[in-house]
């Protein structure tokens, strides 16, 4: 008997979990937010009057946008973030963005 209520908590504990698993339209939507976020973040750092020199843009290779970064410390330190990442195209990174 105790078998069976055990398997009849797991089928309800994953039939849970699958049900409320996360919805892939609010995921895209998530990213999409993101992407827009990045964007605004890259258009106000080129848009300030000490900008980056287009020289180090010139020579980037890929550009790392954070757009949202949490950071906690107290004894013990740690950051999360979620952004975006660019790169050139092409061999050895030399093309276009």
């Amino acid at each position: 008997m105790k078998k069976w209520n055990v398997a009849i908590a797991l089928m309800l504990a994953s039939a849970t979990l699958t049900l409320a698993g996360p919805n892939p339209k609010d995921s895209a939507k998530d990213e999409t937010q993101r992407l827009e976020n990045a964007g605004k973040v890259i258009e106000e750092i080129l848009d300030v009057p000490d900008d980056i020199p287009q020289d180090l843009l010139d020579k980037a290779r890929c550009v790392v946008v954070l757009p949202s970064v949490m950071k906690a410390a107290f004894v013990v330190g740690g950051s999360y973030g979620r952004g975006v990442m660019v790169c050139r195209r092409g061999p050895d990174f030399s093309g276009p963005w």
